[in-house]
């Protein structure tokens, strides 16, 4: 299998990759040859073993925290609300309580897709709130 990715030094500085793909050179933001050299194989894996990637990350996590792991979005809100007082605070249960929210209340927040997400704010429900919390005046009054 080709390499995606070449190392090359540009005016004797700064180590660039060029992508052979998309014709593309991306600093490395080193002038390091071993540190640059280690960036390459790094690209060059990532594009060779893309569904261990996800395995990889999740491993890396868990060492640097080990609660990130199971945290969920249940845990998101209760520390938001944790975080607000007053009338903010009230707004926040109220939201965190919505039925909107039960798709991705128990997930894993590591596990989450763009999918998760949109299916929340499609729901007429959020929508609304989702508006109304950009808008200076109630559309109602």
């Amino acid at each position: 299998m080709k390499l995606r990715y070449r190392l090359f030094l540009r005016r004797k500085s700064v180590y660039y990759a060029f992508d052979k793909v998309t014709k593309r050179v991306k600093s490395l933001k080193t002038k390091d040859k071993a540190e640059a050299a280690r960036i390459i194989v790094a690209l060059n894996e990532s594009d060779r073993l893309r569904a261990m990637n996800l395995k990889l990350a999740r491993i890396y996590l868990r060492h640097a925290n080990p609660l990130f792991a199971t945290r969920t979005w249940q845990h998101v809100f209760d520390e938001i609300i944790r975080t607000k007082t007053g009338e903010t605070q009230k707004r926040w249960i109220t939201a965190s309580k919505s039925r909107s929210f039960d798709t991705i209340r128990n997930l894993v927040l590591i596990e989450t897709q763009a999918e998760h997400l949109l299916r929340v704010m499609n729901d007429g429900k959020m929508r609304q709130t989702f508006i109304c919390a950009s808008c200076t005046t109630s559309p109602w009054k």
